[in-house]
């Protein structure tokens, strides 16, 4: 299985979500714009935000390279108005979106491939809607091949020049980061000890209840949207393509 892929269902997803309060922060996000709107979930991964984004949509259509991700989206989260396809399919849909999410996906392609993927999404979004999409912030000089699953990671400026590149004028960027992040353990920050895999050593069950706990511990330790990058971990860009009043 995918290391970084989650297959989750109904009657564990706010389990997964209080794990994960960043992902329910962003589809948070997502859902305050996808109100009565035709959307695109890209990538779906097993379906869960497509179904979180489905309750306030009029449509969503949830997107996968992953046979084995859409299968399980099909069979656990598939409701009235949504439906599950092949990243591949996108192509077929020419200004058809209102919205399209994209959260943690473009650092899974090499450079030019990520160039192809935003045209796709560029080509299936109407003239007059709206992209939202989420890298992880890398401001090292190591942005290739950074982990077996992420192939290009992006700083700020990267990021914003390639949206420009490929047609997208980003109306507002914010910055994604949590606090629990800077909280010691025997003196060395949580977000230290999570790079250096010391945490792999424990059975995943015990992971997750430490996890919980600590974030009990910490006061108003929801993740944070700010628009300073400094110290956060996760850029979002809230775009719309770019027309000639706009290049101008």
């Amino acid at each position: 299985m995918h290391e970084e892929r989650m297959y989750m269902d109904k009657s564990n997803l706010e389990y997964y979500l209080d794990l994960n309060p960043d992902h329910r922060q962003r589809y948070e996000l997502a859902i305050k714009h996808a109100q009565g709107l035709v959307v695109a979930d890209i990538a779906c991964g097993c379906g869960y935000g497509t179904y979180l984004l489905s309750e306030k949509a009029k449509q969503v259509d949830g997107y996968d390279v992953s046979l084995d991700a859409l299968n399980h989206a099909n069979k656990v989260f598939l409701s009235k108005n949504t439906q599950f396809t092949n990243a591949a399919d996108i192509t077929d849909k020419k200004n058809f979106y209102d919205l399209i999410i994209s959260f943690e996906t473009i650092e899974h392609m090499k450079e030019s491939d990520g160039d192809e993927f935003l045209h796709r999404l560029y080509n299936a979004l109407k003239s007059d809607g709206t992209l939202i999409i989420s890298t992880p912030i890398n401001n090292s000089s190591q942005k290739i091949n950074v982990t077996p699953f992420h192939l290009r990671e992006y700083d700020v400026q990267e990021f914003k020049d390639k949206l420009k590149k490929n047609g997208f004028y980003s109306k507002e960027f914010i910055y994604q980061g949590e606090r629990i992040m800077n909280k010691p353990i025997v003196g060395i920050p949580l977000k230290k000890m999570l790079s250096l895999k010391v945490h792999k050593m424990l059975p995943r069950m015990i992971r997750n209840w430490l996890l919980l706990k600590m974030r009990k511990s910490v006061n108003n330790n929801q993740p944070i949207f700010i628009a300073d990058p400094t110290g956060m971990s996760v850029q979002i860009a809230i775009c719309h393509k770019i027309s000639v009043e706009r290049a101008v």
